[in-house]
C-alpha cells in the first residue's frame, strides 16, 4: 500500500523502492514487481549483499539521472 501510494504521486515516483522481507512466495514477489520496486531483498540475504544491492541501486540511479542533465543541456 505505501509503495503504491508513493508510486502514485508525482512528486515522489522517481523515489526507488527496495523491499527487505521474509516472504519469499511467487504472490508476493510479482506484486513487489507491479508496484515499481527495484529490487526484492529476503531477510536472509547476508547484510553484505545487501548493502551492494543498495549501493548498485544508488549509483544506477545516479547514474540516470546525470545522463538525464546532459541529455536535457544539449537540447535546449
Amino acid at each position: 500500500v505505501v509503495a503504491a501510494m508513493i508510486k502514485g504521486n508525482p512528486d515522489t515516483e522517481e523515489i526507488p523502492i527496495m523491499f527487505l522481507t521474509s516472504k519469499n512466495d511467487v504472490r508476493s514477489v510479482v506484486n513487489a514487481s507491479h508496484t515499481g520496486s527495484v529490487d526484492y531483498i529476503l531477510k536472509s540475504t547476508p547484510q553484505s549483499e545487501i548493502l551492494q544491492k543498495i549501493s548498485d541501486s544508488f549509483w544506477r540511479d545516479h547514474k540516470k539521472a546525470r545522463h538525464l542533465q546532459r541529455k536535457k543541456a544539449n537540447v535546449y
